[in-house]
């Protein structure tokens, strides 16, 4: 059950893919700024801090309350009344 495979290998010039490279970023070069340059930066959308900064509410709003089930059940039992009373 030996199945023959043949591999063909090409060789390619690592100087003509640096060519071909080159060229291409050349090319590039001449059509203008590149995504990269046109992208803004985060100081185009920096807000100043000579707003005045609200301070946050200690009371917890409605997406961060615990679910009844999550809540701390009181602590009972004999076990812990008696360890308690000692």
């Amino acid at each position: 059950m030996s199945s023959v495979v043949s591999v063909e290998v090409t060789r390619s010039e690592r100087g003509s893919r640096l060519a071909a490279l080159r060229e291409q970023l050349a090319a590039e070069a001449h059509q203008g700024p590149t995504f990269a340059e046109q992208a803004l930066s985060l100081e185009d959308f920096a807000f100043g801090a000579d707003g005045p900064l609200a301070k946050p509410s200690r009371k917890p709003n409605a997406s961060n309350r615990k679910p009844k089930w999550l809540k701390a059940q009181p602590t009972q039992g004999a076990n812990y009344e008696r360890l308690r009373e000692s």
